[in-house]
């Protein structure tokens, strides 16, 4: 049985966290894992969410994104759409354990487009 971080598998990523782009597109950025060089690329896992789907315990994320560096941009959101994101990092002998679930809101205030998480953490920017 192999671990995550144990050498084959990659070590989970950190503060992963969204910066808005526009009021349909945010890009999400990350810090990689302890011992990057096991990592060949990262997999962004998306989906919106609605009141029946957003308190699952099991996640079925229907949208990926693969990307090699510890950035990647999502396009075509909703407005005032919760959305669960998370992102695994993967090498050839699988996936790392999930990061942390972040859960956003983008909603347009005026001439300010804003980010709701769930960890109630939020902010706007002028347009």
């Amino acid at each position: 049985m192999e671990f995550s971080g144990s050498g084959r598998l990659p070590g989970p990523i950190s503060a992963l966290h969204a910066v808005i782009v526009d009021e349909h597109t945010i890009m999400l950025e990350w810090n990689p894992p302890e011992n990057s060089t096991d990592v060949d690329e990262y997999i962004v896992h998306y989906q919106k969410v609605d009141n029946t789907s957003m308190h699952e315990t099991v996640l079925k994320l229907d949208n990926q994104l693969n990307t090699t560096s510890t950035t990647a941009t999502i396009t075509d959101l909703s407005e005032n759409q919760l959305y669960h994101i998370f992102v695994v990092s993967s090498n050839e002998h699988g996936t790392s354990l999930p990061s942390s679930i972040i859960v956003i809101n983008l909603v347009k205030n005026g001439e300010y487009i804003c980010i709701v998480s769930l960890t109630f953490h939020y902010t706007c920017y002028d347009q």
